[in-house]
């Protein structure tokens, strides 16, 4: 996701064999997310910037980014937000990114209902 945010002519250029990322990544078997993402022109993709990009392609990485931002600006209410409306496969996957420092940022603010919250719901623990 990050390559075709910094480059998105990637999304059209093509190897020596004539093929394009597109053609590569559905000789191999990519998984429905990466043949979308790559099927996108430049241009569509330039529509949807890299945050939007990211929420689409890449949620885990999104999402733990929002929460980072919540918990450096107090806003806590927006975690328990998080942690109520989504699925526990993805916030166990977000919890458990970059070895779990957001529960490390929540428990140095003094926040204990959230970060007893995210014990329940980390991987480590449940």
């Amino acid at each position: 996701m990050q390559s075709i945010s910094f480059n998105l002519q990637a999304l059209i250029t093509r190897d020596n064999k004539g093929e394009t990322p597109l053609d590569i990544a559905r000789k191999s078997g990519a998984c429905a997310e990466i043949i979308s993402l790559l099927s996108q022109t430049p241009e569509e993709a330039r529509s949807l910037g890299w945050k939007e990009m990211l929420r689409l392609y890449a949620p885990v990485a999104y999402w733990r980014n929002e929460m980072y931002i919540w918990i450096k600006s107090r806003s806590y209410a927006d975690c328990h937000k998080f942690i109520n409306e989504h699925d526990d496969e993805l916030v166990r996957e977000v919890l458990k990114y970059y070895n779990s420092n957001l529960l490390q940022g929540v428990a140095c603010c003094s926040q204990v209902f959230l970060a007893l919250r995210m014990i329940h719901r980390h991987p480590l623990f449940s």
